[in-house]
């Protein structure tokens, strides 16, 4: 057994496995800490979690229906921008690509500088001879 404590000190039990199983499943897990008196774990919730733990439901099982809540829980859809917030991050994005092409652009133009530097001082080498081997 596990003994789950909200933050008001108010304690329920439940097995193992279904807390377990919750902190692998959902964020609803605050802190976890190991007590080294009792061979038991200690696992503080949220109040929010130990209610639907607590209230009745239609099944026996309490961890299904957490379990079914969760996998059934619809995507958050953000509302529409408005035509001005729209036009701003559009202005946003395209100034950062230009920017983006930009500083290409000066990197690849510094590294062509640098061959041809390169290339100019090679020639500027004097030939070797064999008589100087």
């Amino acid at each position: 057994q596990v003994t789950a404590t909200t933050k008001s000190s108010k304690t329920s039990s439940i097995s193992a496995t279904t807390v377990n199983a919750i902190a692998a499943a959902s964020t609803s897990t605050t802190a976890i800490s190991s007590n080294s008196n009792t061979a038991s774990d200690v696992f503080v919730l949220s109040k929010r979690f130990l209610s639907s733990l607590e209230e009745g439901s239609s099944t026996k099982n309490k961890l299904t229906d957490v379990l079914i809540r969760l996998i059934d829980a619809q995507p958050r859809i953000p509302p529409k921008p408005s035509p001005e917030e729209a036009e701003r991050r559009y202005n946003l994005g395209r100034n950062y690509v230009i920017g983006k092409f930009n500083q290409h652009n000066d990197l690849d133009h510094d590294l062509a500088c640098k061959i041809k530097m390169k290339q100019h001082a090679i020639k500027l080498l004097p030939k070797a001879n064999d008589e100087d081997f």
